[in-house]
């Protein structure tokens, strides 16, 4: 009896303990499955053959029996993934689209003993937010790596190194890189500034910026040099960029070409202080004249008079004879009868009258856009210039008179214009029957009639022209009448101011005086001659005289009168009467 008591205790106990692991493992096992339907993930497991062993899914959802009750793309899509991992024993994953639903699914080969055979485990995972965020980040990231290749800056970011990480295609450009070539670079290596007035190094504002955690600007006048060489003047700025904690992780470098800016600049400044030289020198102001007839001058000003700081209004100032014709020409431009005003008039100063010369338009912006009743001009005055023409009008009105009213032939010819003439007066023009003005242009060829005489005058002023000299010329010539003419010429050969050589010629006409030298010539030479005749005479008749012997006598006076008279042979005949 002890023993089967023993024994039916000994079951009890093995039953109670039974009973005690199967609650409490029954316990365990609804709180896993508690655990695990609250799971948000999708767990399948299947087998070589395609069908499905396990599956956990919302309660709303079919889970499906066979991978092939899946939609059909869907089927493909992880049959494929299925397969490689059966056969490579990785792990993949996988996303797809269900419904509305972007998912991820972890494809995985399960330990054979979980249930007998080769299965595949895939755990699916809504990832629908997270794809959105992507789709936001890359949107994100698409725009500003738009904005980042579009920006007309130049832009590199590096790291705390200053290794570069990101490099827009116009900062690519100007290092003289194609595309991402610089990334990865040292900017140290690709970054090389100078300074613009000595080419001095100047100090990488990245390196600075990290150094001193603040923003740094480059000095002016600061050029980029380019791996090929070529300078760019830039303007740029560097500023350290921090993560959550506040550490600097690295910089971001902008810096855009300023050359044709400080070109610009130069150029205005150049062209400013030429201008400004310039009106100095020309005695030139500039004004403003705005809507209320109001003039703003140039501090320099020297033409406009003033009062108590102010111009003077012009009817105080400009010549009363000029003053109506003055405010009719600026009423013309004020009301848009006319775009440009040039003007000259005279001026009252103390009783001495000085002469001004303005110009005038309308007051234009930069894109063409006139304003209103606003105009800008210049004003010179011009009174020593006018003086000073006035002289040579009076000099050349009297140089005119001399020309006309004097007898000598004067010419001016044109050296560099093949000797063409610039100036006659009348009295060269009337050899050829024309007025001066006929003959102005015309060359010796054009004029003379015979070919031979213009040949002989233009030797004659090439020959001046070589020697530098004044030089006198006797010719003769016909004028066009058929009358010979004897001139003597001075010639010279003048330079003027200009370069250009010119000849000036001026002749006396001695046609008279030769004609008369001729005559004088003759009668000098037939009285030499009588004069001869009569000592010849006088001299055989003193032998005459006095010699007694007649033979003798004309012995004596046939070979004088042959040396005298400068013949070979002399001989004297006698006639006698006869009955």
């Amino acid at each position: 009896n002890q023993l089967t008591v023993a024994a039916g205790t000994a079951l009890l106990l093995i039953l109670g303990c039974w009973v005690l692991f199967f609650v409490r493992d029954r316990n365990r096992n609804l709180r896993f499955q508690a655990i695990y339907a609250a799971l948000p993930q999708r767990v399948v497991v299947i087998n070589r053959k395609g069908r499905i062993l396990f599956n956990h899914i919302e309660s709303h959802l079919h889970g499906p029996r066979e991978l092939e009750h899946l939609p059909h793309q869907l089927d493909r899509q992880f049959r494929a993934v299925i397969e490689r991992v059966f056969a490579t024993g990785k792990a993949e994953t996988t996303e797809y689209v269900f419904g509305e639903e972007i998912r991820s699914a972890f494809f995985s080969r399960l330990p054979k003993h979980l249930f007998g055979e080769e299965t595949v485990m895939w755990v699916s995972t809504d990832i629908s937010e997270l794809a959105q965020s992507r789709e936001k980040i890359a949107e994100a990231a698409g725009y500003f790596r738009t904005t980042l290749e579009s920006i007309g800056d130049g832009v590199i970011v590096t790291d705390a190194e200053r290794i570069i990480t990101i490099c827009n295609p116009v900062a690519a450009r100007y290092l003289g890189f194609s595309g991402n070539e610089a990334v990865g670079k040292s900017l140290d290596e690709v970054f090389h500034i100078v300074s613009y007035r000595d080419d001095s190094p100047v100090d990488s504002p990245v390196a600075k910026a990290i150094a001193t955690d603040s923003i740094v600007e480059l000095a002016n006048h600061t050029d980029l040099i380019s791996r090929d060489g070529s300078r760019y003047h830039i303007a740029d700025s560097a500023a350290p960029l921090h993560d959550k904690s506040g550490a600097i992780i690295g910089a971001v470098l902008v810096f855009r070409d300023v050359t044709e800016e400080y070109d610009n600049r130069d150029r205005l400044q150049m062209t400013y202080n030429l201008l400004r030289n310039a009106s100095l020198l020309a005695n030139i102001d500039y004004f403003h004249y705005d809507f209320k007839n109001q003039v703003s001058l140039t501090p320099e000003n020297r033409s406009w008079p003033r009062r108590d700081g102010r111009p003077v209004p012009a009817s105080e100032w400009v010549y009363p004879p000029d003053l109506a014709r003055y405010e009719t020409e600026w009423a013309d431009l004020r009301e848009g009868r006319k775009d440009f005003l040039q003007l000259s008039f005279r001026a009252s100063d103390g009783g001495k009258i000085r002469y001004f010369t303005l110009c005038a338009q309308a007051f234009k912006d930069g894109d063409g856009t006139v304003r209103p009743q606003q105009f800008f001009g210049v004003i010179q005055e011009v009174t020593d210039i006018q003086h000073t023409l006035n002289e040579c009008r009076d000099a050349n009105s009297l140089l005119n008179v001399i020309l006309a009213n004097f007898p000598n032939p004067i010419q001016i010819k044109n050296f560099s214009d093949n000797l063409r003439f610039l100036l006659v007066n009348p009295g060269f023009a009337r050899f050829f029957g024309k007025t001066p003005e006929e003959i102005v242009g015309k060359t010796d060829f054009d004029l003379y009639p015979s070919a031979s005489d213009a040949q002989s005058f233009r030797d004659d002023d090439l020959k001046a022209a070589e020697t530098g000299e004044v030089l006198r010329f006797e010719d003769r010539f016909c004028d066009v009448e058929d009358q010979t003419h004897d001139l003597i010429t001075s010639k010279t050969a003048v330079t003027r101011s200009d370069g250009t050589r010119l000849l000036v010629a001026i002749s006396t006409d001695v046609t008279e005086l030769r004609k008369q030298q001729r005559q004088l010539d003759h009668h000098n030479q037939m009285l030499t001659r009588y004069l001869l005749q009569d000592r010849i005479v006088n001299e055989c008749l003193e032998t005459l005289v006095l010699n007694i012997d007649f033979e003798t006598t004309l012995g004596e006076i046939i070979p004088h009168l042959g040396r005298e008279l400068g013949v070979c042979c002399c001989a004297l005949y006698r006639y006698e009467k006869t009955a």
